[in-house]
């Protein structure tokens, strides 16, 4: 448990070029920052429920940057990777690169009442009966075995 990022998962390859993958959550950050802060809230596994200020979580989501992402996975890495002498280093050049496999955005939406959710939630699960009918299912598992 990182004591910025909150839990992320760390695999480092014990091969060269020894690459290092992580997961990582937005939301766990923003539950650091919140609980450092003082301020109330409730989560529901990866989910607010309800927060004191919507505002300032807002901020801390938007205060999560690619600087803060790769200082403390240059630390992890550091902390769980291989271990090279000056020499070894010298030789081979190391260095870091770092990409982004997949990325979720979420733009959420707070109700004050359950009803409109509900009639959304409805409205998408009756859109995706009349889109995905059974061609589409078995052209995507066509792509899929390829």
């Amino acid at each position: 448990v990182d004591p910025v990022l909150g839990p992320i998962i760390v695999r480092i390859a014990s091969f060269l070029p020894f690459v290092a993958s992580y997961w990582l959550n937005g939301h766990s950050y923003m539950e650091v920052k919140l609980k450092q802060s003082g301020i109330r809230f409730k989560k529901n596994d990866n989910a607010f429920t309800s927060v004191e200020n919507p505002s300032i979580l807002q901020a801390f989501a938007d205060e999560l940057s690619c600087d803060i992402i790769q200082q403390r996975l240059d630390y992890w890495t550091y902390i769980v990777g291989p271990e090279f002498s000056a020499k070894e280093k010298k030789a081979m050049e190391i260095h870091r690169s770092y990409s982004i496999c997949q990325i979720e955005y979420a733009l959420n939406f707070i109700f004050k009442r359950s009803l409109p959710l509900r009639k959304l939630f409805q409205r998408a699960c009756d859109l995706g009966l009349i889109t995905l009918t059974a061609d589409k299912i078995s052209l995507f598992f066509y792509w899929l075995n390829l």
